[in-house]
Formats: C-alpha cells, structure tokens, sequence
C-alpha cells in the first residue's frame, strides 16, 4: 500500500522546489496527488546525520607508562614534634620480674635477729631482776653456823673504775638478824687481814651458794671458840652490829675482799638470819636501752632475711 502525505495548496514542494500558492479565499483545499515517492522533509529543516553512531575510531589507549609517585621521600613538618630518626622500633615487652633467694642474706639476717631476741631478753630479765629499786637480792634465808665465824670470799674484784657514771656506783648490801639472842656483828676486809685474824679460830668458809634453792657450800676448819671481838679490829673497810639486826653497804672497790658474820663478842654458835644483794642506783635506764638495741637488732636482721628471701630479679 502507498500512502500520499496531505499537501496543502500552495504549500512548497520539496521536489518541484516551485513555491506553490495556496488556495484562494472560500475554497476548498484540494488533497495532493498520491504519489509512490517516499516523504522528504522539507528543506531547511533539521537533518540527521546520515548512517548510524560512529565510536571513535581504534580501541581506547590509556596513558603511556607506569604511575610514577612524587619525586623524593616523605619530609614531616619541620618542628620539635619530630618521629624516631630510622626505621620503625616496635616497643619493648615489659620486664617480668621474679622473686630470687639469697642463702647468705637470709643466714646473716637470721644471726642478726637471734643477736638481737637475746639482747632484748637479757635486759628485759636484768630489768626484771633489779626491779624499781635497782637491787638484785637474795632474799632472807637462815645462816647459822656452830664455829666463830661465817666467811665468804668475794674473790678478787677488778675493773669498778666508771661504773658509776653508766649505773652508778656498785654497792653490797647486807642484812643480818640475830635469833640466837647474842648481838650479831658484820664486817668487810681485804683477804689478808681476815685471814691474819681469824687464823687460830675455827671458821665455817663458803665455797659457793645456790639461789633457788638457797644453799650453802661450806668447808669447816677446826680451831679456836673464842677470840677477840671482831669491832675492836681496825682493818674493815666496813662494819655493822646490833643486837637485833645490822645493815651493812659497802660501794665495791677493786680488790681481794671477804666478808664475815660472827657473834658481837667473838664467841662461837652464830645463828641469823641474812639477806644479800647488788645494787645499782642508776640501772633502769641501762637495761632499758639495752632492750631497746635488742628490739633494733631484731628489726634490722629481720629486714636483711625478708630482702633474702625475696630479692626482685629481672626475668
């Protein structure tokens, strides 16, 4: 089938190029001839290109060469805030830390601490001992004997000198009661002139003695049952006499003393009752401080163990 675009008279052909006038006023159009030629547009107006889309010619070409990054290494800003010169360091793992033994340390702390316990007791028993009144005792006990004399050797005493300005001055202190009825006289001499005074007599010497239990250690020399009274004699150093009960203190000197009891008028069968002691006025302090250095030995040994023990090593 051919269909014939509807031309107006008068329209323009775009194939006689003749300008065609159209229809006059009160006429009807007249339909165009059919016609087999296939519609053209009119000239003039938009055409397209002829032929379908052509790509660019060829397949695409990306840029020559490899990417190539900017010329030179990395510079951080200039300032003080600058990273660690060199390559990367990772951070080091942290020290683990272990408990390490030391046998040595342990030992002389263990020496120090036992120095220290036994320094600590020692004062603390001489504390107890002595007591408020500084005077170590024995205690009232019966002391009897059938000869002249009771005689006690104190040996020979050396180095009293300074004592006094540490516990002041050492002194003996004895008590002696009489229960036989008879004055009781006691008295303290050098060796030599108890020896040269009683030498005919018989005499009752104490070798040793016990606290507790008291007991006395005697050897018994036979002699005389008389002789002169012993106040009347003028080589004691220090005497005490009554008929009911003589105090005797004497300060301890350097030497080789005894010390006598016997009856006021010379004769023998001594019977009393007597008490002995050590004083030394100014010894609370003493033993106090020596506690103290106990208890710091004892602190200071067991903080040299406790560092043995468990001493920080690297691991």
């Amino acid at each position: 089938m051919t269909t014939t675009d509807y031309q107006p008279a008068g329209s323009n052909d775009p194939q006689s190029g003749v300008h065609q006038p159209g229809p006059a006023a009160g006429q009807v159009p007249t339909p165009p001839a059919t016609s087999d030629a296939p519609y053209q547009p009119p000239a003039g107006v938009y055409a397209p290109p002829i032929g379908g889309y052509a790509p660019p010619t060829g397949a695409y070409a990306p840029p020559t060469g490899a990417y190539a990054p900017p010329t030179g290494a990395y510079a951080p800003p200039a300032g003080s805030n600058q990273p660690p010169a060199g390559a990367y360091q990772p951070p080091m793992p942290p020290v683990a830390y272990r408990a390490k033994r030391s046998t040595a340390a342990m030992i002389v702390g263990a020496i120090i601490v036992v120095s220290g316990l036994l320094t600590a007791i020692s004062g603390g028993v001489l504390l107890a001992l002595f007591g408020s009144g500084n005077v170590l005792s024995s205690g009232s006990h019966v002391v009897s004997t059938p000869t002249t004399a009771l005689v006690a050797d104190m040996g020979t005493i050396t180095d009293t000198n300074g004592f006094e300005y540490v516990t002041g001055t050492p002194t003996l202190n004895l008590t002696v009661d009489s229960f036989g009825g008879a004055p009781v006289f006691v008295g303290v001499a050098r060796a030599e002139d108890v020896a040269r005074y009683l030498s005919g007599a018989a005499i009752e010497r104490i070798d040793d003695f016990n606290l507790s239990p008291f007991h006395l250690n005697t050897v018994v020399r036979d002699g005389a049952q008389s002789i002169g009274t012993p106040a009347e004699q003028n080589f004691w150093v220090a005497t005490a006499q009554s008929a009911t009960g003589a105090d005797l203190d004497w300060a301890i000197q350097n030497g080789h003393y005894q010390l006598v009891i016997m009856n006021a008028d010379g004769t023998a069968n001594v019977h009393t009752t007597a008490s002995v002691g050590v004083s030394l006025p100014n010894s609370s302090g003493l033993w106090i401080l020596v506690i103290g250095i106990g208890v710091a030995f004892i602190v200071v040994g067991g903080g040299v163990m406790a560092i043995g023990a468990g001493r920080p090593a690297k691991n």
